[in-house]
C-alpha cells in the first residue's frame, strides 16, 4: 500500500507538470473484489502465463478447490445465479454450521488473508490495466488490488474510458461498485487509499489522513486492551501493530491526533510512549525501556 501510495504522488506530479491543477482523476473501486473472483476465469487467465501446461492446471484446481464455497443452504433458484450476483463473504458467515451440508459448492471466492490470494488479487483484473494503459495509452493509471485511479485532463474521456471498463469487467466476473467510483476535479480535496490530498495550485502536495482511521484505531485498541485483560491477545502482538500502523500513518496525522492516540495508549495498557530520533519507543510506566 505505502508503494502504491508513492506511485500514485509520482503521478500526481507528473500530471501537475504538463497539466497544472486542471483536469480530472477517476477513482474506480470493484465491489467485495475477493469475494466474487470466479475460480474458473482465474484459472483461465493464470494458466495463459504457463502456455497452459497441464500440471499447473492441476495445481491450480488444487489451489481453487480449497476456496470453493459451501452454499447448500441456497435454494434452486438462488444456487443458478450465485456467479452473477455479488456474494458478501461477511455475510455468508452468519449462515449457521448445519445448513453448510456440502451438497451444493459455488467455485467462487479466495480468501483475502491467503498469500495465493493477494496474488490472484493482483494479477486477476490484468486486462483492465493493459486496456487502460495500452490501448488507451493512460500514462497516469495505477491500481492497488480493487482501488484504481486515471486522471486525465478530460472529463468526458474519462467517462468513455469507465464505460470500456465496465465492459472489461462484466467479462470478467467484477462488479463495478458505482457508489465509490467517481470523477472528481483535481484541484479539490480527494482521497485514495485511506488518504485525503490537495494538490496546491504552487504544485504542493498535502496529504492528511482519512480521520475514520484513527478512530477505527481508537476502536480497535479499547476492545484489545479488554482482550489483553482477560489474556485473549498477547500485549506484544498488539503493541508491534501498534508501532506498524503509527509508522505508516504518523506523518500524517496532525498534532493533536498523534498526542490523543499516544495519550489513549499509555492509559489502556499503562505504558509510557516516547518519540526520539523518529523511532517509537514504548515502556512501563516505571521502567523506560525501548520494546523490540
Amino acid at each position: 500500500m505505502s508503494f502504491s501510495r508513492k506511485r500514485f504522488e509520482v503521478h500526481l506530479r507528473k500530471y501537475y507538470s504538463k497539466y497544472g491543477t486542471s483536469g480530472y482523476i477517476l477513482f474506480g473501486d470493484f465491489t467485495k473484489f475477493y469475494d466474487n473472483i470466479i475460480h474458473e476465469i482465474a484459472k483461465r487467465e493464470l494458466l495463459k502465463l504457463f502456455d497452459n501446461d497441464e500440471f499447473m492446471e492441476w495445481i491450480l484446481t488444487v489451489i481453487f478447490g480449497g476456496f470453493k464455497i459451501d452454499v447448500s443452504y441456497m435454494s434452486d433458484e438462488e444456487y443458478s445465479e450465485c456467479m452473477n450476483s455479488i456474494f458478501n463473504k461477511l455475510e455468508y458467515r452468519l449462515i449457521p454450521k448445519e445448513k453448510r451440508t456440502g451438497d451444493k459448492f459455488m467455485e467462487k471466492s479466495v480468501n483475502i488473508g491467503d498469500q495465493i490470494s493477494q496474488v490472484v488479487g493482483i494479477y486477476f483484473p490484468y486486462p483492465i490495466d493493459n486496456y487502460v494503459k495500452y490501448v488507451a495509452s493512460q500514462k497516469y493509471y495505477g491500481r492497488y488490488m480493487d482501488d484504481w485511479y486515471i486522471m486525465n485532463p478530460s472529463k468526458e474521456e474519462l467517462i468513455d474510458l469507465l464505460n470500456h471498463i465496465k465492459v472489461i469487467a462484466q467479462k470478467l466476473g467484477i462488479h463495478i461498485n458505482d457508489k465509490k467510483t467517481r470523477i472528481v476535479r483535481i484541484d479539490k480535496p480527494f482521497r485514495y487509499l485511506q488518504i485525503k490530498y490537495i494538490l496546491t495550485e504552487s504544485g504542493k502536495i498535502i496529504k492528511r489522513i482519512n480521520p475514520k482511521r484513527v478512530t477505527e484505531m481508537r476502536r480497535k485498541l479499547k476492545k484489545l486492551a479488554v482482550k489483553v485483560s482477560t489474556g485473549e491477545n498477547e500485549y506484544e502482538r498488539v503493541e508491534s501493530m501498534f508501532k506498524s500502523w503509527m509508522g505508516s500513518f504518523y506523518k500524517l496525522m496532525s498534532r493533536q491526533q498523534r498526542e490523543n492516540l499516544i495519550r489513549l495508549y499509555e492509559e489502556l495498557f499503562s505504558k509510557k510512549i516516547e518519540i526520539a530520533n523518529k523511532k517509537m519507543y514504548i515502556s512501563d510506566l516505571d521502567v523506560k525501556e525501548e520494546s523490540v
